[in-house]
């Protein structure tokens, strides 16, 4: 099965603990891809904005993803 024909999975990021489990899994790669959703993908952003300048955070993202 290739990704494009992966049935998509969002995970709950109701509490900050699902958060910060999903930013560490993207991290480490571990992260599913059927779970690497638009919500994942915000919930990320959104810390890196949080922790890093715009430049960092951006920079970082787009390794990770590229991982």
């Amino acid at each position: 099965m290739n990704q494009t024909t992966v049935k998509k999975e969002e995970l709950p990021l109701a509490t900050d603990d699902e958060i910060l489990e999903a930013v560490s899994q993207f991290e480490n790669c571990s992260l599913p891809y059927k779970h690497w959703t638009h919500r994942a993908h915000l919930a990320v952003a959104i810390r890196y904005a949080w922790l890093y300048d715009y430049d960092t955070a951006l920079e970082r993202i787009r390794i990770a993803i590229s991982h």
